[in-house]
């Protein structure tokens, strides 16, 4: 009897392992699943999820891993799947299931909330990286550095570029004879140009690290260079728009030629940063700041105005005064022009070109906020700070969503275009923060 007993509980053992071990339908194949249509991809995701509510772990781990795979591979539609999840989630009252694609939807919908550091791609030197940048097509990152001489005296300015899949360094651009004040890639990424407080305006080859022009500005009766703060391509890459400091126009430049085509304004007494060209390219907008003789460079009690041209016919097409600090500007893929202003309530946003106030940042945090720099989707900007930190913003809400903790005061950072990636910049060292590919 006792026998008896025995086989049939481990025949019954045997069954139930089998079962638990049984394979599950596989999802498509790798190769097939980008020709998937988007119905047939969403009932791929409908299935998993059923599995994802069994309460059988080998299920539940098994399609959490197949569902990743699925998003992975789905290529341009990957954000209608991501979409489609998450509306799958609100939906679901399943606590185990929605603890399993939380992070999944945050890795393709909200990835800076899984950024982790991908590479440092320049160690802490001690000193500033006053410009930093992305390439549009998103391959590259730049920035303006001071690099030390093995003796006093010996270091130098340069522009050095990293690949953003690799880490390493591609090109080091040297030349500029003092601090560099902004770098930009031409819209095709195969130019940058790099303006410094030596008055020059540099243009390099991306690809062959070749200097295809030095530009400089000159006006009769000012002695001194013309401190480059700003520089911008329009859309098309036909003109290259600069911005100076203590004195001088803007000035508009045609970087294939070198030549000076016309200069806009007066800015006398201060600082032009940042300009901005709308993706149109039929408007351009630079933000002025005063500065007085001994006072820092971008001081909060001084007026400033955001000024609005037209490039085409050389009018300026609107003018908004601030009674404080200069606003950070942005202009959006439908042409809004954005900006932040900072006041004792905290940090406003403003659409510049209607006046519509869009969000207050309040509390202590919102203070910390510095060279914000938004998000593709715009629901999103992120800024650096004194207090080490990287911090996540929702335009919507005016509340702090992510942060994320530094060794050193973060001077600036940048989203790549496709907002996957984030580069800092921190007491001199560079950082590129990005989702890990075992994610």
């Amino acid at each position: 009897m006792e026998k008896t007993v025995r086989l049939c509980l481990a025949f019954l053992i045997a069954i139930a392992c089998a079962c638990a071990q049984a394979p599950q339908p596989p999802v498509a194949e790798k190769s097939l699943i980008a020709d998937l249509t988007e119905e047939e991809l969403k009932a791929q995701v409908d299935r998993l999820l059923s599995l994802m509510a069994s309460n059988n772990f080998r299920d539940r781990e098994e399609a959490t891993k197949n569902l990743r795979n699925l998003l992975k591979q789905s290529g341009k539609k990957k954000k209608v799947l991501a979409q489609y999840l998450n509306k799958r989630f609100e939906e679901t009252q399943d606590t185990d299931t929605r603890l399993c694609l939380e992070p999944i939807i945050d890795q393709y919908l909200r990835p800076w909330k899984c950024f982790e550091k991908v590479y440092i791609l320049q160690e802490s030197g001690g000193w500033p990286v006053c410009a930093i940048a992305f390439s549009p097509d998103g391959k590259f990152v730049a920035c303006g550095t001071f690099v030390p001489g093995r003796k006093p005296g010996e270091g130098k300015d340069v522009i050095r570029i990293w690949e953003v899949d690799t880490g390493r360094l591609a090109h080091t651009f040297e030349g500029h004879q003092n601090d560099i004040g902004s770098v930009t890639f031409g819209p095709d990424s195969r130019t940058l140009a790099a303006g410094g407080s030596d008055g020059q305006i540099r243009i390099w080859d991306t690809q062959t690290g070749r200097l295809i022009h030095t530009l400089r500005y000159e006006q009769a009766g000012y002695v001194g260079p013309f401190w480059v703060r700003s520089v911008a391509f329009s859309p098309d890459g036909k003109l290259l728009a600069a911005g100076h400091m203590c004195q001088g126009p803007l000035t508009i430049w045609n970087p294939s030629t070198g030549k000076l085509l016309y200069t806009l304004g007066k800015y006398e007494g201060g600082v032009v940063a940042p300009l901005a060209f709308s993706p149109n390219g039929k408007l351009l907008a630079c933000a002025f700041q005063s500065v007085e003789m001994g006072e820092s460079v971008e001081p909060a009690s001084l007026p400033g105005r955001i000024d609005i041209w037209d490039p085409h016919t050389r009018k300026l097409a609107k003018t908004l005064e601030f009674s404080n600090r200069a606003p950070f500007i942005v202009f959006f893929p439908d042409n809004k022009l954005l900006a932040f202003a900072k006041d004792e309530n905290g940090v406003r946003l403003w659409n510049v070109l209607t006046g519509e106030h869009i969000q207050t940042f309040e509390g202590d945090e919102a203070q910390t906020i510095c060279s914000p720099a938004f998000h593709p989707d715009g629901e999103v900007f992120a800024s650096g700070s004194g207090d080490h930190k990287i911090r996540f913003w929702s335009v919507q809400t005016g509340k702090c969503l992510h942060t994320l903790k530094t060794s050193l005061p973060v001077d600036s950072v940048a989203f790549s275009p496709d907002g996957t990636k984030l580069v800092s910049a921190a007491g001199g060292a560079v950082i590129l923060w990005g989702v890990p590919d075992d994610k």
